[in-house]
Parts: structure tokens; C-alpha cells; sequence
């Protein structure tokens, strides 16, 4: 079991909780509990750890964290949790904590333990040399804050130098290449429709702050929020030397604002059919000239040959072209001198590093302390180039006796879903023969890939963090039309965007080992797994590659309504009133289903 710590949290999970996200969990455990219900009991994939076995295999349950003193019909959550949560406290460097977050410590000192045994004065320029100097480019703190902002000089130019909004296209792509913001964004992925191959697909991008709702709500909160955004602007455009910092940083929140309230909400990009759309390239609203897409495709990487994209927020792409033509480029280039000025900051030196982390991760997610530097060196090696320091993790840390098992546990997790179709009452005998089809199309990735991405053309310098950073994110974009493998080791399980893959990217954290009985694995597991495979084995007939498409069980829906309707019918009422005798029992309510649906927001939809 995985406990979340709510200390901290006005009742939530993490420092910063809020009232949206806990009823987004909640709903999101209502689905499950009862897509979950015909199941008696849990499947997952697992994966292996090297630690030692023990004689005596041990329960996946946590026994010490559950508070016997509390009845768990009262408080299920205090039940579960009690003690754990008594006896756990949210570390100052992090914004929220719970049994994985431990875990993913130990990984961290792992991995550094894996680059610090590389010799860094070895001649081989080969991957493992390439990770140590990338890691020692960020260690050398002396270097860092002598170099300062000499890295950043030829981009801050270059948009600075900019003389017309007809470049403005070109500039946007090549920033994005170096993971700037940019209004929209652009992304080499599976196509929705046809998962064997690779398509570019644009979306409305990231903003300065988490959401739009922080942009266009005008409560207490976000007003405070919109005010240290304005303030952090400054400061980070005065660290740079940037001229009229002030009116700048206006200027950039009321753009982003317009930006904002084009952008699509949280739930409408929840609808993958919504946010599929396919569309000719020559037929995309045009920004400031008919030529701005291709240009911007090609300076993107994606190259010419390509023909049409998939839009995932057509109203957004609309309304943006009219933006950037009434914007002042003046204020373009400020907003993309702020925004690269962003990205960069915590490679550079200790002022821009402090500044970063105030308003990031102290304002915005109520850190109180920023972590080590070594934390921080980790992270930024294994995230841009986490499958050469995975191979060695692997070899380190994840013999092949463990993936064997977690490959034999896969295989009878799906043997027992192919039983578990087979006998689904609300499934008919059409949709059965799909679900099979679409269970046996889906392609499992267990710990690492067959294929490693190839670092070669990756030049890294021990003097040049700045540089090593632009530089990375150039090896992670994929030709359009093609598959590649996408698995990278130490990430945690996820069904894939095209639907027919399930990653297990998990070897170590997990700690689930010969010690460890196989039905605790998979219980332990088979939550998260076991919805990732059922949601994806719909109710009605589709084209084996659609499988992005809702899941829609009209008998499941059915049958669980009427469950619904059952549960409802229930209230609690008191008997034995009597001090410290009273008894609980569930009895038929006076009101009728409807009228409890009525009281819900209306009538369900069938």
C-alpha cells in the first residue's frame, strides 16, 4: 500500500492541498472502487529488486501504519493510516510525501552512487563518461557562478535582435527545441488512430502559472498568487539586466492572460476524442503569414515531408494567430526573454537559483527548503539522459533473475484477464471477441527496453552546463511516421498515449523481491494496473488501434446504477441509543432512488 501524508495540508495530501484536487482523487477512487468491484482479487505487474531473500516470505500489507483504535467504518482513512501518519513528517525539501516518495529516495542516492563510481578522468568519451561530466558541469558550484549568464548571451541576442513578427514562427520552434515555453507546443507522439506510427501533434502550451484558473479567478488566493508571479518576473528580468523590467512583467501576465482564456479547461482535455484532430497543415489558421506553419514545423525538427498534424485544441489555434499579430513584438520578445530567463535558472548562478526556487516551489507549492545541489544534479541527469543512466542502474541494481519473475507475473496477470472477459456478464459475445483482441495487442514494457536510445551524438562538456542542458533535449524527439521504443527505466507504471502499451518502468522502487510472496506483488500492484487494462477493453466493437477511445460499458453502467440505486436506498439510523452501547445499522430510507438522483443534480444519463 502507498499511505499519502495530509500533514501539512489544509485536508489534503500535500502542502498545498486544494479542495478541486481532493474531489478529483475522490471521484477518481469512486470509478475505480467500482469498476474494481467484480474483481476478488488484485493483479498487477510487478518488478523486482536486488535484496536479500529472506526464509520467511512477508505480507504486502503495512501492519505498523494501520490505528487499530480507530474502527475503520468511522474513518477508514485514520484507520489505514493512523499511525504512519502520527509518526511521519513532510521532509523541508519536498512538497508532499508518501511510501513511494521513501522509495524514490533511495533511488536518488542509488543513482548518484552509479554516476560517482564512473571515473571522470577516464578517456573513453563514451555514455557513462558523457553522464559523469554532465553531472560534474553541475557540481562545479565555482565554475557555475563564474560563468553566470554567459550562456544565455547568444539566445538573449538573438531575441532581442528580432525585427519582424513574420520570425517570430521560427523562433518560437527553435526556443521550444531548447525547452522554452512558447505559446503552443509541439510534440512527437502516437497517433491516436494508428499506434504503429509516430505524428507531430500541437497543443495549447504551458503557462507561466500552473493553470489558467490562476489567470481568470480573482479570489484572495489567486490575486496573491498573480502578484509574487509579477514580482518574480521582475526580479528574474533585473538579475538579467533586462531593460524596463516592470512595465515587462506586465505586460507578459496580460498576455498570458489572453493566452489563458483561449485555453481549453482540465475536464475538455480529458476527452480524447475532442483533442483528436487531425488536420492538413495548408488547412491550420494562419498566424501573421500562409507560410508560418511549415516554417515552424521544419525549425521544430519536424521536418517537410509531412503533411497534416493532429490538433488537440482547434479553438485555441484559432484565436492565438489574432493574438500575436496585436501583441506588441516588444512584448513577444520580452515574454520570450523571461521565459528562456525561467527554464534556465537553476543552472545558473546562486541569485537566479534562489529566485527560482521562491516563487516555484515555495510560493507555488509551499516547499520551505530547495534540495542539495547533488538532488538536484540527479534529477537533471537522469531526466535528460535517464536511458544511459539507466543501463547502468540496470546492471547494478536489477539482476535478470527478477525481471524473469516479473515477466512470468505479467503472463498469468493476463491469463487471468483472458478468464475474467471470457465470463463478464455485461460484456456481449462482439464486444468479448474485441476486449481479447485489443488484451492480446497489448505490448507490456517490464523494467528496461530491448533497445537503448543512442547518446553518441551527444556532446557534453565538463565546462558547460548551460550548454549540456540546450543540447540534451535535442536526442529525445523521434522522427514523424515512425515507432520507437519508449521506456525508460526508474519511472513509474503508465498506460501509453496509443493505448496498446502498459510501461512497468519501476525495477527498484517497487522493493519487491523473492522475499516478497508473488499474491502480495500483485495485490499490492493491481490496483493502478488492473485499471489501466480494463478501462482499455471497451463495450463496444473498435478498430484495434483506436484504442484512446472512452471506455463506454452501457451494461456495466447499467448494473452499476442499479447498484447505485440499492446503496442509496440505505441511510444510517440509530438503534440502542444507550451511552457506549449504540449500534449502527444500515435501514431502507423513506426516499426513493430518483429522488436521491434528483438530490445528486438530476437524472443519470443512460
Amino acid at each position: 500500500m502507498a499511505w499519502m501524508h495530509r500533514d501539512h495540508a489544509q485536508g489534503g495530501i500535500s502542502r498545498l492541498g486544494s479542495a478541486q484536487h481532493r474531489l478529483e482523487i475522490a471521484g477518481a477512487i469512486v470509478y475505480r472502487a467500482a469498476m474494481l468491484q467484480k474483481f476478488i482479487f488484485a493483479l498487477a505487474i510487478g518488478a523486482g529488486c536486488a535484496s536479500v531473500a529472506m526464509a520467511e516470505p512477508r505480507s504486502g500489507i503495512d501492519i505498523p501504519a494501520i490505528d487499530p483504535s480507530v474502527r475503520p467504518q468511522d474513518d477508514f482513512w485514520q484507520f489505514a493510516n493512523g499511525k504512519w501518519l502520527a509518526a511521519t513528517s513532510i521532509p523541508a525539501d519536498r512538497a508532499a510525501w508518501d511510501t513511494f516518495s521513501a522509495l524514490r529516495e533511495t533511488n536518488q542516492q542509488q543513482l548518484r552512487d552509479v554516476i560517482e563510481a564512473i571515473d571522470p578522468r577516464s578517456l573513453d568519451g563514451g555514455e557513462p563518461r558523457k553522464l559523469a561530466d554532465f553531472y560534474g558541469s553541475f557540481m562545479d558550484e565555482a565554475r557555475v557562478e563564474a560563468t553566470g549568464l554567459d550562456g544565455l548571451r547568444d539566445e538573449l541576442r538573438r531575441i532581442h535582435a528580432l525585427s519582424d513578427k513574420a520570425a517570430l514562427p521560427e523562433l518560437f520552434a527553435h526556443l521550444s527545441r531548447l525547452s522554452v515555453r512558447i505559446p503552443w507546443g509541439l510534440e512527437i507522439g502516437p497517433d491516436e488512430r494508428d499506434a504503429t506510427r509516430y505524428v507531430a501533434h500541437l497543443d495549447q502550451s504551458r503557462l507561466g502559472l500552473p493553470d489558467r484558473d490562476y489567470y481568470l479567478k480573482d479570489d484572495a488566493h489567486f490575486q496573491a498568487i498573480r502578484t509574487g508571479y509579477r514580482d518574480h518576473i521582475v526580479k528574474l528580468l533585473a538579475l538579467a539586466g533586462e531593460p524596463a523590467a516592470e512595465t515587462s512583467a506586465g505586460e507578459i501576465i496580460a498576455l498570458e492572460t489572453r493566452l489563458a482564456r483561449l485555453q481549453w479547461t482540465r475536464v475538455e482535455n480529458r476527452d480524447p476524442l475532442k483533442t483528436y484532430n487531425k488536420r492538413d497543415i495548408a488547412a491550420l489558421p494562419a498566424l501573421t503569414t500562409k507560410d508560418d506553419w511549415p516554417s515552424f514545423l521544419s525549425a521544430g525538427g519536424v521536418g517537410t515531408e509531412i503533411r497534416s498534424v493532429v490538433v488537440a485544441q482547434p479553438s485555441y489555434f484559432d484565436g492565438v494567430g489574432e493574438i500575436l499579430r496585436e501583441v506588441p513584438l516588444a512584448t513577444w520578445q520580452a515574454y520570450l526573454a523571461y521565459n528562456l530567463l525561467s527554464a534556465y535558472a537553476p543552472y545558473l548562478s546562486a541569485p537566479f537559483v534562489a529566485e527560482e526556487f521562491a516563487f516555484e516551489q515555495h510560493t507555488l507549492r509551499g516547499v520551505p527548503e530547495i534540495q542539495p545541489r547533488w538532488k538536484r544534479a540527479v534529477a537533471m541527469v537522469d531526466r535528460l539522459t535517464g536511458f544511459a543512466l539507466g543501463r547502468l542502474y540496470v546492471e547494478r541494481y536489477f539482476p535478470p533473475a527478477n525481471k524473469a519473475r516479473a515477466d512470468a507475473m505479467i503472463a498469468n496477470l493476463t491469463a487471468a484477464y483472458r478468464e475474467s472477459i471470457a465470463t463478464l456478464d455485461w460484456m456481449g459475445p462482439e464486444t468479448r471477441r474485441e476486449a481479447l483482441a485489443k488484451l492480446k495487442a497489448i505490448v507490456p514494457k517490464i523494467a528496461y527496453p530491448t533497445i537503448w536510445r543512442d547518446y553518441s551524438g551527444l556532446v557534453i562538456r565538463r565546462d558547460d552546463l548551460v550548454g549540456n542542458v540546450m543540447r540534451a533535449p535535442l536526442q529525445l524527439r523521434f522522427p514523424a511516421g515512425q515507432a520507437r521504443p519508449r521506456s525508460r527505466p526508474r519511472g513509474m507504471a503508465h498506460h501509453a498515449a496509443d493505448g496498446q502499451r502498459i510501461l512497468q518502468r519501476q525495477p527498484q522502487r517497487d522493493c519487491v523481491s523473492r522475499r516478497h510472496p508473488a499474491a502480495a506483488v500483485l495485490r499490492r500492484r493491481g490496483r493502478r494496473r488492473r485499471q489501466l487494462r480494463r478501462h482499455r477493453l471497451g463495450d463496444r466493437p473498435r478498430d484495434q488501434s483506436c484504442l484512446r477511445r472512452p471506455w463506454q460499458p452501457v451494461r456495466w453502467r447499467r448494473q452499476f446504477a442499479q447498484l447505485v440505486d440499492r446503496r442509496r436506498s440505505y441511510s444510517l439510523r440509530r438503534q440502542n441509543p444507550q451511552p457506549g452501547g449504540a449500534v449502527r445499522r444500515l435501514q431502507p430510507a423513506a426516499r426513493s432512488p430518483r429522488q436521491w438522483r434528483a438530490d445528486a443534480g438530476g437524472e443519470r444519463r443512460r
